[in-house]
């Protein structure tokens, strides 16, 4: 299990990747987005079908990102997830989540063989803050049934 001061530590960075941004307003690459900039955090969507989402400039890969990006939050399909760690570990990107789904213990062993400690396990909607239904019932029962990181 993650601990809590590795989900603080992520969301302490500003300046925010989210791979596998959507145009899609219902799909989770697109509300990531939308929350991340909620909270206050500079986004960098990257989607190589798009140019803009939610206003911001999108990035077609890993490899076009700014130096300024601190992290990556990954929301695509489990198949990529690893190359996608590869390219984020080559521009220096350390601090990543994995929302959960697009996790592999593969995944896992290529963030570790390149120095990254991810997020995993966890959905980032319950720790973004302000914390919206249905995130906010499903963290209510995480911590009753003692599944709340520590």
């Amino acid at each position: 299990m993650v601990s809590l001061k590795a989900i603080k530590n992520f969301l302490d960075l500003q300046h925010i990747a989210v791979i596998g941004a959507s145009r899609d307003t219902r799909k989770f690459g697109h509300l990531a987005c939308k929350q991340l900039k909620l909270c206050g955090k500079t986004i960098y969507p990257v989607n190589p079908n798009s140019e803009f989402i939610l206003e911001e400039k999108c990035y077609a890969s890993v490899q076009d990102l700014p130096a300024e990006v601190e992290g990556a939050v990954i929301i695509v399909n489990k198949n990529l997830t690893i190359k996608i760690i590869e390219e984020l570990a080559l521009k220096k990107i350390h601090n990543i989540w994995i929302q959960t789904g697009c996790e592999s213990k593969k995944a896992i062993e290529t963030s570790v063989k390149n120095n990254i400690c991810p997020v995993t396990g966890e959905c980032i909607f319950m720790y973004l803050e302000p914390l919206a239904f249905p995130h906010r019932f499903h963290r209510f029962f995480k911590k009753i049934a003692g599944k709340y990181p520590t």
